[in-house]
């Protein structure tokens, strides 16, 4: 049962809260000294509870255990119990499984837990969390929202929370190599995607409607996927530098791609492209770049000279047009050839 005592005043907490945050042990159990004196809130104890799991001294870590159980009633005490761990370094999805569960508690107060589970995320704007395994992504990736760049690549997931859309900071995103084959619509919020990678999703090929949020994005890859046709959503991202449609079975570019004035480099490659859909390249007015490798091409059409930025074009894997190296080479000077 709960001690009979005084509550504590707000200054007198936030010393407390200042002791307890100290790197001297000492300091730290001169304030964990303080609360033994005083009768304990729950906003108290789910401090204590989020500084046990996370605390790297044993010692510190055993007193507060035998001060919250103290403390807290027996319901609270039986569901700790069945709840308690210490968790040195933890990985993330692992720390998001126990809040999911303690939260669940009508007493708890999740934020204080947060502030010890995410301490050393919340002031990263990086977070990796690539080949971990993951098959869903947990609510608790709303809290993230300072995040400016977000890796995960190589896992298990079929579909992204709704929360996803909060992470309005978010200017780099990978989620390259898992099983996405429809994006949420939520995916649209975040206004400043710059670079953006969703190959190798298996079965994707469409993306959510109109992508005019998407306005800073410069470099999408779309490669390794299932799409047929070009989005007509990419049509309406005005800075989008760099596209990678790679490995895919697009077999022509849409007219709205004229919209795509900034694009400098394209990779279509291994489209099965049979013939070159030379209309919907000449669209592209500041092309740079086009890689049509290992693509069923058996000649090039001369009329990709009239691209008038076009200085470089990838062709490797394409037998045809090896046979035709040194003509092709002198028709298309001075745009280079890469074989």
């Amino acid at each position: 049962m709960p001690i009979q005592g005084k509550k504590l005043s707000a200054q007198q907490l936030e010393q407390v809260y200042q002791l307890l945050e100290d790197s001297s042990s000492k300091k730290v159990i001169s304030g964990l000294n303080k609360l033994r004196q005083h009768k304990l809130d729950y906003k108290i104890i789910s401090y204590l509870v989020g500084m046990s799991w996370f605390y790297p001294d044993t010692k510190i870590r055993r007193r507060i255990k035998h001060l919250i159980f103290k403390e807290v009633s027996d319901d609270y005490a039986s569901f700790l119990k069945g709840k308690w761990r210490y968790l040195p370094t933890p990985t993330l999805p692992k720390v998001w499984t126990l809040i999911e569960e303690v939260v669940k508690h009508p007493q708890i107060d999740a934020g204080i837990i947060r502030q010890w589970a995410y301490r050393e995320y919340l002031t990263n704007p990086e977070l990796k969390l690539n080949n971990l395994k993951l098959q869903y992504l947990s609510s608790e990736l709303a809290t993230f929202k300072h995040l400016k760049v977000l890796d995960l690549a190589h896992n298990h997931l079929l579909t992204l929370p709704p929360e996803f859309g909060k992470l309005k900071k978010l200017d780099t995103l990978s989620l390259a190599h898992n099983q996405i084959a429809v994006l949420p619509t939520e995916i649209r919020k975040l206004k400043s995607l710059k670079k953006l990678d969703l190959s190798a999703n298996k079965g994707m090929n469409n993306l959510p409607g109109d992508l005019s949020n998407w306005a800073k994005l410069v470099w999408l890859d779309l490669s390794y996927n299932s799409f047929k046709t070009l989005p007509l959503g990419i049509c309406n991202l005005p800075k989008l530098k760099e596209l990678n449609i790679a490995h895919n079975e697009i077999k022509q570019l849409p007219k709205a791609a004229k919209q795509l004035k900034r694009l400098k480099k394209l990779n279509w490659s291994a489209n099965e492209l049979s013939s070159l859909s030379i209309e919907s390249l000449l669209l592209l007015e500041n092309l740079t770049t086009l890689d049509i490798s290992g693509n069923l091409l058996e000649e090039l059409p001369l009329k990709l000279k009239k691209l008038p930025c076009l200085k470089q074009v990838t062709i490797h894997n394409m037998p045809a047009l090896a046979k035709q190296r040194h003509q092709l080479k002198k028709n298309f000077a001075p745009i280079e050839l890469i074989f």
